[in-house]
């Protein structure tokens, strides 16, 4: 198990004994009479606010420094997260000869702007200081004679939300790993994903136009055993390079990538997964692409 492996199960251990303890002390004051009795001895005297009421600068003192150690600890543990990752990517670079640039880095993400599968684009590219979206934890090399590259896309937004007469700043931060190889070749884009519930509910409303472009395709595949079907929204720009390159094999490999969100255009094939990239699963999805690379019809290759 590695360090970043540890910390998160460090914090989910530590979470679920607080809550199992605060559980258990309710049930200890409901079913215990010795704890009743203890509870009700304690209300019965000064509450702390009470005794505290005298020294504000002793209780502005301890929340201060509750603050600093709570502020302080959570610095701490995001400096050793970002410390270990960065070096388990820089160990899988080393392996396979790559180089890994794990800062911030617009230019890569605006080289890729085009790829339908990064998310707003041509809102955030508008978008002024921090706001911009970026690559981070950039890997780059060759993969099967093909160039490759593997990053994680990163935004930031901010936006001020109003509660009652409050108002507070909302801050939201949104990963996508992405996965991709250049190949010979100039195609048309085509892009697929699964249905999520947005879709059906724009289709329930009409809210969207009919466009000849994007349309929705249900593939029977086998998982666990048992045949299911699964609805993807497809969109392209040439209907007769869409029906060629989904042909029965390419999509039994396409599903066995699970929730696949998969993008050909130009000479670029692209893997997306929710989240930061993982280094444990980078050269299986790299191999993803150069089997689907093959699997694309000689017609439409080079």
């Amino acid at each position: 198990m590695n360090k970043l492996h540890f910390y998160k199960t460090w914090l989910t251990i530590a979470v679920w004994l607080t809550s199992w303890g605060l559980g258990l002390m309710g049930l200890a004051v409901l079913l215990i009479p010795p704890a009743q009795q203890a509870i009700a001895r304690y209300l019965a005297e000064p509450s702390i606010l009470e005794r505290l009421e005298d020294q504000p600068v002793l209780v502005l003192a301890g929340l201060a420094s509750w603050l600093m150690i709570h502020n302080g600890l959570k610095h701490w543990q995001q400096r050793h997260v970002e410390r270990d990752r960065r070096a388990t990517y820089q160990a899988w670079a080393d392996r396979w000869g790559w180089a890994y640039h794990p800062e911030e880095n617009q230019d890569r993400w605006r080289e890729y702007g085009y790829l339908h599968g990064i998310p707003g684009y041509a809102v955030r590219a508008a978008s002024v200081g921090k706001r911009y979206p970026c690559a981070i934890h950039t890997l780059a090399g060759p993969w099967r004679n093909h160039p490759a590259q593997a990053f994680t896309y990163y935004s930031k937004s901010v936006r001020r939300v109003r509660s009652g007469k409050s108002t507070r700043t909302k801050v939201t931060h949104y990963y996508l790993a992405v996965t991709l190889i250049h190949v010979d070749g100039h195609f048309p884009k085509l892009y697929l994903r699964r249905l999520d519930w947005s879709d059906h509910l724009v289709k329930f409303l009409k809210l969207q136009r009919p466009q000849p472009h994007i349309f929705w395709k249900t593939f029977e595949h086998q998982q666990r055993g048992k045949r299911q079907k699964t609805t993807y929204r497809i969109e392209t720009a040439n209907a007769i390079f869409a029906e060629q390159v989904l042909h029965s094999r390419m999509i039994d490999h396409l599903l066995k990538q699970g929730d696949v969100r998969f993008e050909v255009d130009r000479d670029v094939l692209v893997l997306y997964q929710s989240g930061r990239l993982k280094a444990d699963t980078l050269e299986a999805n790299l191999d993803f692409l150069h089997q689907a690379w093959q699997l694309i019809p000689p017609q439409w290759r080079r």
